[in-house]
């Protein structure tokens, strides 16, 4: 079965250790991403993110296991949204003052449901990955504006 894979980019200005702190640490996951945010970032650690409504009530919830976690380089996480587990990796990589954000999301089966999944995960993501920029560079969280 061929299976798919949502890539993304962004240049964010900072250090790698700056950009990956914001990744996996509870707190700066929360100023750009989840609502509220639980880790234990170390391979084989569990998070939980839960995403709010406008209104502030909760709307989702994602839980998983860290899969991989190399400071300031790589971050893996399996991600389960309940028609099976896929996985999301940022790569990191400096470049002067700047450091690239490579996500991936991968293991997108075929299939309506899944086609659908898919096209809101990437809508998402560069959402989500524009909010980071925005946050570690202005210090402007614009989940607000972004999602109405």
């Amino acid at each position: 079965m061929d299976r798919r894979t949502i890539d993304c980019e962004v240049s964010v200005t900072g250090t790698a250790a700056e950009v990956f702190s914001h990744l996996c640490e509870a707190g700066k996951l929360e100023r750009w991403f989840p609502a509220e945010a639980k880790t234990d970032p170390v391979q084989g650690g569990s998070y939980r993110f839960g995403f709010k409504r406008r209104d502030g009530s909760l709307d989702h919830e994602r839980s998983g296991t860290f899969l991989l976690v190399e400071p300031a380089r790589r971050l893996a996480y399996d991600w389960d949204f309940g028609l099976g587990k896929t996985r999301v990796e940022f790569v990191l990589s400096p470049n002067g003052g700047q450091t690239a954000v490579r996500l991936r999301h991968g293991d997108f089966e075929e299939g309506p449901a899944w086609d659908e999944a898919y096209r809101l995960h990437e809508a998402g993501w560069k959402m989500f990955l524009a909010n980071l920029k925005s946050v570690l560079e202005e210090g402007r969280d614009q989940r607000a504006a972004m999602f109405g």
